[in-house]
């Protein structure tokens, strides 16, 4: 199946000048408040966080997992607990428990997209007489602004992994985040949720008592997400492979697919879309910890699934972010092979994100195929496979509109929620990925430059043809 870009909301020509001074007066000072709300509650311990100025960054579908994350939390082994009585809130806790503040922080801290984090309030769920587990301070409303009227995605479903590979480890019983929810109370244990709110401007997540007074290992040292402990430091020579621990395959998984092909007779790929910011992405975690040399970061590419021509890889190194665009479909060696990325001084906090938007994607369906398989990092003494030539980038031509690709229905039939489960919506209740015009090379693209004559004169050129266009018709 193909994919479309994420809907964008028509622009009606006959707003009125008073309507519109009052949509940019609300959009200047609504975003602090209205995602904040529902139903007139409020968080007595409402925290901020840096995601207030990010909405609009992108949506993509319904929050699902993929086979991997699906088995992990299937296995996730710990006890569900349930509110007491409402009683006339005689019951509330009256503040959040340590547990659930300790989890606050370090989702702050380690997550810059969030916009806040609220969690005591004492009051029913919606609709019931049951105590929300808001009530006794054990329920974190993580805050995203929607986007186009849908879950954001690239942004929301990185938190709701973390959380989810590490549930018992935090002692997470429930999930909800647009119009999906995982607990360890039911099953199946990842379902369609059709409460009330569809949760797509915030993850609704519980945690048990267990978690909530601390009494966890975790909570005696909390860290936030990065390398799983079973992902290995690495040394010159070591390859990651697609089925490693350190790899995550991010975003919806209906377009993740796997073929027994590539380095160890497997490999992951996915289609390119035309967008501003990526859906499916896949991350590696490079632990070089112990690497003190500059390396060679080799990728494995199959010429049969390796057809897109401009496929972006996102890498963190020691010095920074660099971000590489490589033609898979010219530079896949015949029957497959190792080719470089680049010499990159790589640290303990170095990934490599593999990105599957465009700004434009070719309408053959197999040309738009991104290949993802086996990251090697091998020392720059060592001669590295197909090297990359530095070339300058110029200013690309108007790209063609690509086809129409169809959308995946969703065959699943929503199920109702649970009894006790917290439907009532909140309580208070980076980079230029995708950009149009992106020079198709194999180098860091930072480091580039281009003559402001050439882009002037091409520009001329672009405006001519479309005027001459223009009066054809």
């Amino acid at each position: 199946m193909e994919r479309t870009a994420p809907p964008q909301l028509p622009f009606s020509r006959s707003i009125s000048l008073g309507a519109a001074l009052i949509a940019l007066a609300l959009s200047a000072c609504g975003a602090d408040v209205d995602i904040h709300r529902d139903h007139g509650h409020d968080y007595d311990d409402l925290v901020y966080g840096q995601g207030q100025a990010q909405q609009g960054l992108s949506g993509s579908n319904d929050w699902r997992l993929d086979a991997d994350l699906q088995a992990v939390a299937d296995q996730q082994n710990l006890d569900y607990d349930g509110a007491p009585p409402y009683d006339g809130g005689s019951n509330c806790a009256g503040n959040a428990t340590p547990g659930a503040r300790t989890l606050r922080n370090v989702i702050i801290a380690n997550f810059p997209q969030v916009a806040s984090v609220g969690i005591y309030n004492c009051r029913v769920i919606a609709g019931s007489t049951s105590m929300s587990l808001h009530g006794v301070g054990r329920a974190l409303d993580i805050m995203l602004p929607p986007v186009n009227g849908s879950g954001d995605n690239v942004n929301g479903d990185p938190i709701a992994e973390w959380l989810l590979r590490n549930a018992e480890t935090l002692g997470v019983q429930l999930i909800i985040f647009d119009r999906s929810i995982w607990s360890v109370s039911r099953s199946p244990r990842m379902r369609d949720y059709t409460g009330s709110s569809p949760h797509i401007d915030h993850l609704h997540v519980e945690i048990n008592e267990t978690a909530a007074f601390e009494n966890l290992p975790w909570y005696q040292n909390p860290v936030g997400p990065g390398p799983t402990p079973e992902c290995p430091t690495l040394a010159v020579g070591d390859v990651v492979d697609d089925n490693s621990p350190c790899v995550q395959l991010l975003g919806p998984p209906q377009y993740w697919r796997t073929e027994s092909a590539g380095h160890g007779g497997q490999l992951r790929w996915t289609n390119a879309f035309t967008g501003d910011t990526p859906s499916n992405r896949a991350r590696f975690a490079l632990r070089a910890d112990g690497i003190a040399d500059d390396v060679d970061v080799q990728v494995y590419l199959d010429p049969t699934h390796a057809r897109f021509d401009a496929t972006r890889y996102r890498l963190t190194t020691a010095d920074g972010e660099r971000v590489v665009t490589l033609n898979q479909a010219q530079r896949a060696p015949v029957g497959g092979g190792f080719v470089s990325l680049g010499v990159f001084r790589l640290d303990g906090n170095s990934t490599l994100v593999v990105e599957d938007n465009a700004s434009a994607v070719p309408g053959e369906t197999e040309q738009r195929r991104i290949m993802v398989d086996a990251v090697r990092i091998v020392a720059t003494t060592s001669e590295p496979s197909e090297p990359t030539e530095p070339t300058e980038p110029t200013e690309p031509t108007e790209p063609t509109e690509p086809t129409e690709p169809t959308e995946p229905s969703e065959p699943a039939v929503p199920t109702e929620p649970a009894p006790g489960i917290d439907d009532d919506g909140p309580v208070l209740d980076a980079d230029d990925p995708g950009a149009a015009g992106e020079q198709v090379i194999e180098v860091q693209l930072d480091s580039c430059a281009s003559t402001a004559t050439d882009h002037h004169v091409l520009g001329a050129m672009v405006i001519l043809l479309a005027l001459l266009r223009r009066r054809r018709r």
